[in-house]
């Protein structure tokens, strides 16, 4: 069996809201670039030689999303996979579409997508007073970002084909959608696509 060797002289974890402000603060003061957490392009790198970042720490440049910070646990596991295939050079640039969830009280919030610059239009699928609906963020006629609340399904699971799910590659593709038919129930999702 063939191994991989990866040869660093240092390997910095930190973990929780008290190990990323502090492992900010050491990147900070060793030299890397810092906003609105450390600064890394779409391999996970830093500005520093050698030195990667992911997770609550890092400030990424995505992509599709352009430039943020998550804190959320999937985000975290997902860079952290993106930084060691880029340690190992095999990595493919950071391209996860950024999704979570919450369950408050006897209601249950999925989302995907990411709109950092904004929206100027919400649709929704199905009556949002029966608390059952599908809400589609758009900006200038595009996908940005899709939330479902007590529907839509986990945009994670892999064997059921959710209605998130599905949206992952419309977010992806930040495609034009007609309103009126994502608004429709009668279209399917991919209908709905301009183009």
């Amino acid at each position: 069996m063939e191994h991989e060797s990866c040869h660093r002289t240092q390997i910095l974890d930190r973990a929780g809201d008290e190990g990323e402000g502090a492992g900010r603060a050491n990147l900070k003061e060793a030299g890397a670039e810092v906003q609105n957490g450390v600064l890394v392009d779409d391999m996970c790198r830093t500005s520093l030689p050698d030195v990667y970042a992911a997770g609550d720490i890092a400030d990424i440049k995505h992509r599709v999303f352009g430039r943020f910070r998550v804190e959320h646990w999937n985000n975290a596991l997902n860079q952290g996979r993106s930084a060691a295939l880029s340690i190992l050079g095999k990595g493919k640039g950071y391209e996860y579409v950024h999704s979570f969830w919450s369950d408050q009280y006897d209601h249950s919030i999925e989302y995907v997508g990411l709109a950092p610059g904004g929206w100027d239009q919400v649709i929704f699928r199905g009556p949002v007073a029966s608390r059952r609906c599908l809400g589609f963020y758009l900006k200038e006629g595009r996908l940005q970002a899709v939330m479902g609340l007590n529907r839509g399904g986990d945009p994670e699971d892999h064997v059921r084909g959710s209605d998130l799910k599905k949206c992952v590659a419309l977010v992806r593709g930040r495609v034009s959608v007609d309103p009126v038919k994502l608004a429709d129930e009668d279209f399917s999702l991919s209908a709905t696509v301009i183009g």
